[in-house]
């Protein structure tokens, strides 16, 4: 019997041959098999998704069917959710296919409320029975504080509602002075005692009012939306409390602080000083009022913002109101409408470029606008010497604008206003000074040439107020 011997080179070829061969079935099954992992995570994906998008219309839902049954008359204050609202109010008057805006991937959302409105026990009791689990945040109640009251007397700020994972934050609003709408900051330490994966997943989330400290928006009226077939309450002007949102951060001021320092260097005798700050009210006020309607926005300054934050009150041996304002806010309708109010255009110093600055008087007080330009970090505003033609810088480190309370009356600040008033009037800001210069006085003063004496008739106005004698 005869053997069929091959030779090593044929056997060396038929292994190369299988060797191919096997390759090319493994680059073409890898792919297939690749093809179908993804398509297995991308299919887990979406079940996740639809049943993250489930938890949330059913959060939502369920939570409008509450503020309904125990009649809480909550509104959306979501900012996603308005802004589809407006969105789609444009494509579609009515809004009530299913899941159109309620399942948008979110994790929270959130809703007001105004105080007078009682959050019973029963509307607490329902929103257990219906699958909610309830935190509460309470803090000092700010509309005391004036009063000077030792028992300290707290109120709920914020209601936190899950479902299934979903939040639902419930902001509590309170009508300070009938004027705006104020709410309080959000204490994590309250609810980390009982929900503290709640603090890890939504405590630097800036979607949360109250997250970024107190807030405070303009009053607001509200209409009913039909969204996925749920019904809301929502601002009536979405728009404009869209808007607000961004710039709504609130300081309270120290009352505590500036008691202390009432009781160190005034007498409670002071006529003077109480009739100057009756009068300065009501300049203020009148003149806060003319911006507002123009949307011109402002802030105290100099020494109107030292009376906020040093005395949370006007100061009594100060001579005149200050207003800030930023060079680009100007409207040439500002003066007109000052007028039309009856506070007189009195002075006008510098130009729009440099050192631009107006002065109104009603009732023999003065209200002096100063008008801030930037420069670099830094923003500084003008001042004018009319005997020498003389110009001054004073020089502000950069600043946001926050909200506070000031005469009753809701009204901007620098929000880092311990070193806008340190600029201003040094570390020793906190002591009372009654002699002030206003060209060497301030730290941040420095000299900014002179004007050439050919524009001194333009750029250093003073006008004569006439009185009109009534027949």
């Amino acid at each position: 019997m005869r053997l069929n011997r091959r030779s090593p080179s044929c056997i060396l070829g038929t292994l190369l041959t299988f060797s191919l061969v096997f390759l090319l079935i493994q680059l073409n099954l890898i792919p297939l098999f690749g093809r179908y992992e993804g398509d297995v995570t991308k299919s887990y994906q979406a079940a996740l998704m639809a049943k993250k998008q489930s938890y949330q219309f059913e959060a939502l839902s369920k939570f409008s069917n509450l503020l309904i049954r125990f009649h809480i008359s909550g509104f959306l204050i979501d900012s996603k959710l308005l802004k589809s609202i407006l969105e789609l109010r444009d494509v579609s008057p009515v809004l009530n296919k299913y899941c159109t805006l309620l399942c948008n991937n979110a994790t929270a959302s959130q809703f007001g409320v105004i105080s007078h409105v009682d959050i019973s026990k029963n509307f607490l009791e329902g929103a257990k029975e219906a699958g909610f689990s309830h935190f509460e945040v309470i803090g000092r109640d700010p509309r005391v504080l004036p009063m000077r009251i030792s028992k300290r007397h707290d109120i709920p700020y914020h209601h936190f509602f899950v479902y299934k994972d979903y939040l639902i934050q419930l902001v509590i609003f309170y009508l300070r002075n009938d004027s705006y709408f104020w709410h309080g900051k959000i204490d994590w330490s309250q609810v980390s005692q009982t929900g503290s994966w709640m603090t890890k997943q939504w405590s630097h989330d800036q979607k949360l009012y109250g997250n970024r400290g107190e807030g405070a928006y303009d009053k607001m009226e509200f209409a009913e939306v039909k969204v996925d077939n749920v019904y809301f309450m929502v601002p009536k002007y979405p728009k404009k409390f869209l808007n607000q949102i961004q710039h709504s951060t609130f300081l309270e001021c120290n009352y505590e602080r500036a008691a202390k320092f009432v009781s160190r260097h005034y007498d409670d005798g002071d006529v003077v000083g109480e009739r100057f700050r009756s009068n300065a009210k009501d300049i203020l006020i009148a003149g806060a009022a003319v911006l507002d309607e123009l949307g011109i926005p402002f802030w105290l300054s100099s020494g109107t913002c030292l009376s906020w934050f040093r005395e949370c009150r006007i100061i009594g041996h100060s001579l005149d109101v200050d207003f800030g304002m930023k060079i680009e806010d100007y409207s040439v309708r500002l003066i007109p409408a000052m007028e039309m109010a009856g506070l007189m255009l009195v002075h006008q110093f510098g130009k729009r470029s440099d050192s631009y600055e107006l002065s109104f008087v009603k009732d023999q007080l003065k209200l002096d606008i100063f008008f801030f330009y930037e420069e670099g970090n830094t923003l500084w505003n003008g001042g004018s010497d009319t005997s020498t033609g003389e110009k001054y810088k004073y020089i502000f480190p950069w600043f946001d604008l926050c909200w506070t309370e000031f005469v009753g009356i809701k009204v901007r600040v620098p929000c880092q206003t311990l070193s806008y008033v340190e600029a201003n009037y040094g570390k020793s800001w906190n002591t009372k000074v009654t002699s002030w210069n206003w060209k060497s006085s301030p730290p941040n003063v420095i000299p900014n040439g002179q004007w050439p004496k050919e524009e001194w008739p333009e750029v250093m106005q003073v006008f004569e107020i006439i009185e009109v004698e009534e027949s």
